[in-house]
């Protein structure tokens, strides 16, 4: 069966199972990197928010024989656990100060993302671009965002300059970075860790031992590279590990800091980069196949 087969059949489905006003329609979007994406809105008469269920990870599991009626289970047992029962006012956009303390920021990859930059305000950095967005709401759940545009900006006659020096604000409170030990994130992932994530940005002294790589990332691990553009963060990260570092763009959403004794050459980490954004990162979710290097003072690219 053909995907847009696939969609449609999903659609129907769900239709048929849906009571109390709500509708599932199918939604498509263009993402990062500019990467198409299709899912279904499962829409409520009685709020103006609804997520996005993306589908192209349910249709891989119907190639491998899952049945539809199956599929559309886990969909509606999946809203209930992301559904927003409430209304977001939308005459919120019309003022800047409605909305000045929730404006945050995401790095994307500039030549992937040509024809979205022409439509967003962004300042560049690098090989990357900064772009900003509103942050409705964050929970366990997720979050909720806006993406601001260039008409957002010409209403409310604002300059990026000026998003850019609020965002940067904003985020030390809203979503504030964090850096962690590869090994303790593994030994979490693998469920054999005692104690919580040591985030050692609040750690009042550094690790007795230096590690090989570290994580960088924000407080909800989403769009966590961003923090390479949080201010005095990488003069932080370079005291805590007592030296210059590499930085490698894992993803969108995570930075991994390689201390510069435990480097290789950059053009071989940067294959490595390469390799891992090819076969382990969702391409809408690759930053950069860039290596970079932060000497105490500032962020350049070493290997590209």
């Amino acid at each position: 069966m053909e995907y847009k087969k696939f969609v449609c059949m999903v659609e129907e489905k769900l239709n048929l199972k849906l009571e109390g006003g709500m509708k599932a329609s199918k939604y498509s979007v263009v993402k990062n990197n500019g990467m198409e994406k299709t899912g279904m809105i499962l829409e409520s008469d009685e709020y103006n928010i609804a997520p996005a269920i993306y589908l192209e990870e349910f249709f891989e599991q119907y190639q491998k024989g899952m049945s539809i009626d199956r599929i559309v289970n886990e969909i509606l047992e999946f809203y209930e656990k992301v559904k927003v029962e409430e209304d977001y006012d939308v005459s919120q956009l019309s003022l800047y100060e409605n909305v000045k303390k929730k404006v945050a920021f995401k790095l994307v990859n500039t030549e992937k993302n040509q024809q979205m930059l022409k439509e967003v305000p962004h300042i560049p950095l690098l090989d990357l671009s900064i772009v900003f967005y509103i942050l409705v709401d964050v929970d366990e759940k997720g979050s909720a965002t806006i993406q601001i545009r260039n008409e957002h900006i010409e209403n409310w006659n604002v300059t990026v300059e000026q998003l850019y020096k609020d965002a940067k604000l904003n985020v030390k409170c809203l979503i504030p970075a964090r850096l962690m030990c590869m090994q303790h994130v593994i030994e979490k992932l693998y469920d054999i860790s005692k104690g919580a994530e040591k985030d050692l940005l609040k750690a009042k002294f550094p690790p007795e031992n230096k590690e090989f790589m570290y994580i960088l990332t924000n407080s909800i691990h989403q769009f966590g590279a961003a923090v390479l553009a949080y201010p005095n963060i990488l003069e932080m990260a370079s005291r805590i590990i007592s030296e210059d570092f590499y930085l490698l763009p894992s993803s969108i959403h995570e930075v991994i800091l390689v201390p510069e004794s435990f480097g290789l050459e950059p053009e071989r980490m940067q294959e490595m980069v390469k390799e891992i954004n090819q076969t382990g990162v969702a391409p809408e979710e690759v930053l950069s196949d860039s290596v970079y290097y932060f000497d105490g003072e500032e962020i350049r690219i070493v290997a590209k």
